[in-house]
């Protein structure tokens, strides 16, 4: 068997890709071909670098000859909110840093969220972050002056025009269910500074008339934990539905949510 060039032999870049799969949302397997040239000078962690300009710090390990990318993945995933049926393009140069393109289930490269400062990028690697842009990001502030009180805006075309139409007195945050957020048991959400108190642990949300109590989690980064599960699958929530979580100021209840089935 003819032995494998050098790493100073080896002709770079060198580019794979992978699909994303449900069964890889958690890890991701490098091919094996890769493994076998590449492998034994590979950086652990290694350093993704999508076109947005931010850094996400990933952790390997590796089993029976495969290297899988674990540590740090997940919330790479999750931030770019990868799904079944897109592709990651990397670029590898030898170094630490890989290159990485996002292609989605159109077949074209992903709307990538805004930038974030260089500070920001090294901790992204170790967040949850949420699938919207805040309203101060952006020019849609303008929309927001002249009436409509979403505190987000979502990337994904659907669901920006289901927030530009939902008309209410009361704010509202507008959120696309993921796959995970149907296996981790979580819902990423904005930080709803001024509208609910930082030490709160719950909040309550309805449907229907019927009331469920969610676990609150996080100050700045919050996201829905405990009795979310429960939630979900008694509203039969599916990837691709979007949900309109609106603040009705009761002492009863904390949100009014509406939900829209997805349309595939």
């Amino acid at each position: 068997m003819a032995a494998h060039p050098p790493m100073d032999h080896a002709i770079l870049p060198i580019r794979f890709f992978k699909t994303i799969l449900k069964s890889n949302l958690q890890r991701l397997q490098i091919p094996k071909k890769f493994t076998n040239r590449y492998g034994e000078n590979l950086s652990n962690p290694v350093f993704l670098r999508p076109p947005d300009g931010t850094q996400w710090k990933v952790y390997w390990s590796k089993q029976k000859g495969e290297i899988w990318f674990e540590k740090g993945w997940k919330q790479f995933v999750e931030h770019y909110s990868l799904d079944h049926g897109y592709f990651v393009f990397f670029t590898f140069d030898g170094t630490s840093e890989i290159d990485v393109l996002i292609v989605d289930q159109s077949s074209l490269d992903m709307q990538y969220p805004s930038s974030h400062s260089p500070e920001q990028s090294e901790s992204l690697g170790h967040s949850d972050d949420e699938s919207f842009k805040l309203l101060d990001e952006g020019p849609d502030s303008d929309h927001h002056a002249q009436g409509n009180l979403s505190l987000n805006w979502p990337r994904e075309a659907r669901a920006n025009e289901l927030a530009r139409k939902f008309i209410s007195c009361n704010p509202f945050f507008t959120v696309v269910i993921r796959s995970y957020n149907l296996t981790s048991y979580r819902l990423n959400i904005p930080n709803l500074e001024g509208y609910i108190d930082k030490r709160k642990k719950y909040v309550t949300v309805e449907v229907g008339g019927v009331s469920w109590s969610l676990r609150l989690v996080g100050s700045d980064r919050r996201r829905l934990g405990g009795g979310w599960r429960v939630f979900a699958e008694e509203n039969d929530l599916e990837a691709g539905d979007v949900c309109i979580f609106e603040h009705i100021f009761r002492n009863d209840s904390d949100f009014r949510v509406h939900i829209f089935k997805s349309q595939r």
